[in-house]
């Protein structure tokens, strides 16, 4: 199983088989850097989802000098894999003895909000929505494990869990008015508009679910729910030393649901509204705050499975004197004599 777009670590595995059960062992489950549940599910082309199609697999995360490894943890009590023998073996001819083909659909739920990025105090307030993952496979025949990888061409990854959330990252440098200390200490808030949710029943894959299946979507947020979302701060930024081109930048980042921000509702609008506000030297008497508009009246998309990188720089502006310039001596002629007295 292969996590798309972020991560591309990779894991050894492996499995057995017993009695048509596969017992995970080290099963790969590349990219995947939380601890949660998966939860699997099969259904056919022509048959409704029936009993013991729907698995839960707990997934535990455990870290390691070497960055970790994600596994199957079979000895939770959540622990309930989807059995073959509860499988339909065969089509609708059975005389015809051809094997039933399944389609899997898999959706990962971390448990808590945090990001591998991110090693320091705040790592688990990166995410301000978990991270959810989903992904379907191609026709799998039954007795062969469904996998979320790369197709066996290798020219495409359309089968991978794909992140169901948006990675927003800002860039805070300067032209050399501000030194790193200031970066670093920035306040970066985002206008969010929506939420990620989770419903107990239906899902847009299948026309018959079972109800506790998992179902990933997006609300608008309601009266009395923050609107804004402070990024946490992943990388600071570092002054420029010998032989440097320019300073590290400091690096924001937030994970939010997919949404528009900073739409303009106005009739005839030509600019979007703010959506993004950095302040610099909060609480303080020099406490200067900046605005960040959309570029058009329809804001900035952000969609699904996408990571979007804003690099912003501080300039200082100050009043300094005009063009100087000294008016050239002027030539006086005259004459005169010396006498002597």
């Amino acid at each position: 199983m292969q996590l798309k777009d972020w991560d591309t670590s990779t894991n050894a595995s492996q499995s057995v088989t017993a009695d048509g059960v596969v017992t995970p062992q080290d099963i790969d489950l590349s990219g995947i850097t939380e601890t949660g549940t998966l939860y699997l599910q099969a259904t056919t082309s022509t048959r409704s989802v029936t009993d013991g199609t729907i698995g839960t697999y707990p997934i535990q995360y455990q870290t390691s000098s070497t960055g970790g490894t994600a596994s199957i943890n079979t000895t939770d009590a959540a622990y309930a894999p989807i059995l073959w023998d509860n499988l339909n073996k065969w089509d609708n001819d059975a005389s015809t003895g051809t094997l039933q083909k399944y389609y899997f659909h898999a959706v990962f739920i971390p448990t808590n909000y945090r990001h591998a990025t991110n090693t320091g105090a705040d790592r688990n307030k990166e995410n301000h929505e978990k991270d959810y993952l989903e992904g379907r496979n191609a026709a799998t025949e039954w007795g062969e494990s469904p996998k979320f990888t790369e197709n066996s061409s290798g020219s495409g990854d359309d089968r991978r869990l794909e992140h169901q959330t948006v990675r927003f990252i800002m860039n805070l440098k300067s032209d050399g008015t501000y030194d790193a200390a200031t970066l670093n200490s920035a306040s970066i808030k985002l206008k969010r508009n929506k939420k990620m949710t989770i419903s107990g029943s239906g899902n847009n894959a299948w026309s018959n679910i079972s109800d506790g299946w998992p179902s990933i979507t997006t609300a608008t947020l309601t009266s009395g729910e923050s609107a804004d979302v402070t990024l946490v701060k992943i990388e600071d930024a570092t002054d420029s030393g010998s032989g440097a081109t320019e300073a590290k930048p400091a690096r924001f980042v937030a994970i939010i649901a997919p949404q528009t921000l900073g739409a303009n509702s106005a009739s005839g609008a030509t600019i979007g509204t703010d959506y993004l506000t950095l302040t610099l030297g909060s609480g303080t008497a020099t406490e200067k705050t900046y605005t960040l508009k959309a570029a058009d009246k329809d804001g900035l998309t952000l969609k699904y499975g996408s990571q979007y990188t804003l690099t912003a720089t501080l300039t200082k502006f100050e009043l300094n004197p005009g063009t100087i310039a000294v008016e050239a001596w002027k030539e006086e002629s005259g004459e005169g004599n010396f006498e002597w007295q």
